[in-house]
C-alpha cells in the first residue's frame, strides 16, 4: 500500500512539471536554478534534471526571485503576479 501511495505521489509530481524556462540537463546543487511562477506570487520553481518542478512557499509568505527566497509580502514586490490571501478564520 505505501509503495502505491508513493507511486501516485511520484506521478503527480511529474505531472505538475512546468516548461516555463529552460532547464540545463545537469544540476549543479551547489547553485540551483530558481525562478518565479508567473501565475503565483507565493510560488517558485526549481530546475531539476533538465525540468521545471513547482513549489509553494509556507502560507502567508510570497517567493523573491531577487533573494531566491520566501519572504514577508512587505518585503517582496510581486508585480503583476497574482498574490493569494488567505481570511482569518473565526
Amino acid at each position: 500500500m505505501m509503495f502505491k501511495a508513493l507511486l501516485l505521489c511520484l506521478l503527480v509530481a511529474v505531472w505538475g512539471c512546468a516548461a516555463l524556462q529552460d532547464c540545463p540537463e545537469v544540476d549543479d546543487p551547489a547553485d540551483p536554478i530558481l525562478f518565479e511562477d508567473p501565475d503565483d506570487c507565493g510560488a517558485f520553481y526549481e530546475c531539476a534534471y533538465g525540468k521545471a518542478f513547482q513549489f509553494k512557499c509556507q502560507q502567508g509568505l510570497y517567493y523573491d526571485d531577487s533573494l531566491k527566497r520566501c519572504d514577508y509580502p512587505s518585503e517582496v514586490a510581486c508585480g503583476t503576479r497574482p498574490t493569494t490571501t488567505v481570511s482569518p478564520v473565526a
